[in-house]
């Protein structure tokens, strides 16, 4: 039996149906995606690391889930910090009893998308700086420069690391590595060459590269494309011992939801579908 609080992966998932926000990037909601899993499949497993957060409720049936992926200065709203170690929440444990009784995909999507709108109007605001700096990253992948970062956000350096800490929980150099490496994992996915990768993404050379992939992974290129776990969604043992949906913890199991572990590694959100409007995926 995995401990309490360990984080866990199912072997075996099959995504049910997905809901891709167009307006992600400026409400911090990127996506829904509705998920079963194998209960019988659980197992214990290192997360790949991603910038954003993932939330996930189990709801519906056995083995039936949402997943959903949020921008962290979204999740410093809703929760109001980056790092939550006060489980159960309870206006989520909430929402998912509301969830339960509802069978449909699409309709479960609309309530979890209206409860968390709410509770987005109602919690404290993210910097505006911070939100720009985000932003910065995710559109150029992580490699624009600390100094030009700080003048886009419109702030120093020393303030919006300090912001950066309080509402995303990790500093911007940290940040800016993970979307580097997130890039480089689409492109290598893609069946992209490994030094030309490197070269985009900004590394020294395919060496560089490969030692990056192994501290954040755990594993080598090869190794860890041969057993990609990118698209299960993680769980939690809970107090009875059974798989729990809740925030999802970063890093090995550390914080409800915090961003980082002891190395400066996230928590990964596997990717929702591309569907554009909730509904089963095809």
């Amino acid at each position: 039996m995995p401990s309490t609080g360990e984080l866990l992966y199912p072997q075996r998932a099959w995504d049910e149906a997905a809901w891709r926000l167009p307006d992600g990037a400026a409400t911090g909601i990127r996506a829904y995606r509705g998920f079963r899993f194998d209960q019988r499949s659980l197992r214990a497993d290192r997360p790949v690391p991603s910038p954003r957060v993932s939330v996930v409720l189990l709801c519906g049936g056995p083995g039936e889930g949402i997943e959903v992926a949020l921008e962290p200065w979204a999740a410093y709203t809703l929760f109001g910090s980056p790092r939550n170690d006060r489980l159960p929440v309870p206006w989520l444990r909430a929402a998912t009893g509301e969830l339960r009784g509802i069978g449909e995909w699409r309709r479960r999507f609309v309530l979890l998308h209206s409860i968390l709108r709410r509770r987005l109007a109602a919690g404290p605001p993210s910097a505006p700086a911070v939100r720009r700096a985000w932003h910065t990253l995710a559109d150029t992948g992580g490699t624009v420069s600390m100094t030009c970062l700080a003048r886009a956000a419109g702030s120093s350096e020393r303030q919006l690391e300090r912001r950066f800490r309080q509402q995303i929980g990790i500093p911007p150099k940290v940040a800016a590595r993970l979307f580097r490496f997130r890039t480089a994992l689409r492109l290598l996915s893609e069946g992209k060459a490994a030094a030309e990768v490197a070269a985009f993404c900004g590394f020294c050379d395919q060496g560089h590269l490969s030692r990056e992939f192994t501290a954040m992974t755990g594993l080598s290129i090869c190794r860890f494309f041969t057993r990609r776990r990118d698209s299960r969604p993680p769980l939690r043992i809970g107090a009875d011992g059974r798989a729990d949906g809740l925030v999802v913890p970063a890093g090995h199991g550390m914080a409800a939801f915090s961003k980082t572990d002891a190395t400066g590694i996230e928590q990964s959100v596997p990717r929702a579908g591309e569907n554009t409007s909730p509904g089963r995926s095809e």
